[in-house]
């Protein structure tokens, strides 16, 4: 996710240079309003599923579901998960550090899913649209439930029953 808005931010950077060069103050008005619209259209866009994906995947593993609408809380909750300390969300607020951080969070959300490292890739690039594979998947099985499910061997002798 870091990566696509770094283009986004690079794209809106150069179409505001050139929106100051070229257009007259009208314009720029003009401009200016439905910019602003445009990027609360955008911003609901992306933060809606975004949040519905979160708030399903804290209820599918027994967490508080509105902690998907607190800012830092649902980093903290989200580590957690992947198999970190919450203490490692702090991560996210130094610069490229981050991007190292978040990986490996991906990574440790998809294996605690029981889903691959190259999913855990998917989940990293591709952040918002792979949460909702992972949070409304149905094949999802988790980790201490593969464990859990191992064939066990009955020491018992069977039952027959009496005629």
């Amino acid at each position: 996710m870091p990566a696509i808005l770094v283009i986004i931010y690079a794209i809106a950077i150069i179409f505001g240079i050139y929106c100051i060069i070229e257009l007259s103050e009208y314009e720029l008005t003009i401009l200016g309003a439905t910019g602003v619209a445009g990027f609360l259209i955008f911003v609901a866009a992306i933060m809606s599923p975004l949040l519905i994906s979160l708030w399903a995947i804290f209820k599918k593993e027994g967490r508080p579901a509105w902690a998907a609408a607190v800012p830092i809380y649902n980093c903290v909750i989200l580590c957690q998960i992947a198999g970190f300390n919450g203490r490692y969300a702090w991560l996210f607020f130094i610069p490229i550090v981050n991007v190292i951080a978040f990986f490996r969070v991906c990574k440790g959300l998809a294996n605690h899913f029981g889903r691959s490292t190259r999913f855990g890739m998917y989940l990293f690039l591709l952040f918002p649209v792979v949460l909702i594979i992972l949070a409304f998947s149905t094949k999802i099985q988790h980790e201490y439930d593969v464990k859990a499910t191992a064939p066990v061997k009955d020491d018992l002798p069977s039952v027959r029953k009496i005629t």
